[in-house]
């Protein structure tokens, strides 16, 4: 059909499952054996953007997918296309039910938390960060458990789950996905 953008409107299954139909898209190998099998990446994608309905990933600020191989019946981190824009308006979150937003708020509080217990071999500026992306976090799920439509809350988590999987939390460490990537590059699977 000629697709030459693909726009991701949802929470992070919606984004990573368009990151891995706008990397699928351009190889003619299945993305699965390609990436499990043969331990190589993709190197082109149709451009992607997202519209964030719900948060809690961060998937709209990276190239990682989670994504289940349905005929294998296995859960699996790959990595897929990179979004070249994220639009994250708090609004478009209004509709999501309460246990939903919160539910995301701790997703993302535990990515943040991954990364900061993640292997490094030095203090550095992305562990600050970390801590203040985890109090953030804690702070506005308290206001939302309040409050549940507190917009200024829900950006703040927008935020937060934004900055949680940007990359900036990461440099300087050596995360779970990370190590997993590196496995299969190095064929340990």
């Amino acid at each position: 059909n000629q697709i030459d953008f693909i726009l991701a409107v949802g929470g992070g299954s919606v984004s990573d499952c368009c990151k891995i139909v706008a990397a699928q898209a351009k190889t003619e190998k299945d993305l699965w054996e390609m990436e499990m099998t043969e331990h190589q990446f993709p190197t082109e994608a149709i451009p992607m953007g997202v519209i964030v309905t719900a948060s809690g990933t961060g998937s709209e600020m990276n190239n990682g997918a989670v994504i289940t191989n349905e005929e294998k019946m296995i859960k699996g981190g790959m990595a897929a296309a990179a979004p070249v824009f994220a639009i994250l308006d708090p609004a478009y979150t209004a509709t999501v039910p309460r246990m939903q937003v919160i539910s995301g708020a701790f997703d993302t509080l535990s990515h943040a938390m991954e990364t900061y217990f993640g292997n490094s071999d030095q203090d550095n500026v992305s562990d600050d960060v970390a801590l203040a992306i985890m109090r953030n976090t804690v702070v506005n799920m308290k206001r939302l458990l309040g409050n549940i439509d507190d917009m200024q809350a829900r950006s703040n988590l927008m935020w937060d789950s934004a900055m949680a999987e940007n990359g900036i939390l990461k440099v300087g460490r050596v995360t779970d996905f990370q190590a997993h990537q590196m496995e299969h590059q190095l064929g340990a699977y």
